[in-house]
C-alpha cells in the first residue's frame, strides 16, 4: 500500500497542473524554501515569484535552496524579508489581481526559533490581501500545522 502525500505534497499536486511558465506566484511563508522551489520550477524564468518571510534565516535558507537548484540569479525572483501581511505593499501594483497562486505554509521555521510562529492577526490580514491579489481562476493553498497555540 502506498503512503498518502503530506499536506505540502498535496498542495503541490493541486497546483502543478494549473501553473505555467510566465505566471505570477507567491510563497507567503518561505520557511526552508520547499514551496519556493516548487513554484520557481513551475513559472521561472518567464514568470514572477515573490517569496515572503519574517525571519531572515528563512529567507537565507530559501535563497540557498533556490541557488542549489540553479535559480540563484533568476530573473523574476524576489525574496522579501517581511511578514506576509506586507504582500499588498511589497508587490508591484500592476500585479495586484494577476497572481495565479499563493501558498501559505503556517507554523514555525523547521530548525529555527520555535518562539517565532505564525500569528492569527497577521495571517488573517495576509489571507484577505491574498484573495485580492489572485486572478479570477487563481488558487490559494493554506497548510496549517498543529503544535502550538
Amino acid at each position: 500500500m502506498s503512503s498518502l502525500p503530506t499536506a505540502v505534497q498535496w498542495s503541490h499536486v493541486l497546483l502543478a497542473p494549473r501553473l505555467r511558465a510566465g505566471d505570477v506566484v507567491v510563497d507567503a511563508t518561505a520557511g526552508n524554501g520547499h514551496d519556493s522551489l516548487f513554484l520557481a520550477k513551475a513559472v521561472l524564468p518567464r514568470g514572477r515569484l515573490f517569496v515572503f518571510d519574517l525571519q531572515q534565516a528563512a529567507i537565507e535558507s530559501t535563497r540557498q535552496r533556490l541557488t542549489d537548484h540553479g535559480f540563484a540569479d533568476a530573473e523574476g525572483l524576489t525574496l522579501i524579508h517581511a511578514g506576509h501581511e506586507e504582500m499588498r505593499s511589497q508587490m508591484p501594483q500592476d500585479l495586484h489581481g494577476r497572481v495565479k497562486a499563493i501558498m501559505f505554509n503556517l507554523g514555525f521555521l523547521p530548525g529555527g526559533d520555535k518562539g517565532v510562529i505564525t500569528r492569527t492577526e497577521t495571517t488573517m490580514l495576509a489571507l484577505a490581501q491574498a484573495l485580492e491579489m489572485l486572478v479570477e481562476d487563481g488558487v490559494l493553498t493554506v497548510v496549517i500545522y498543529p503544535g502550538h497555540e
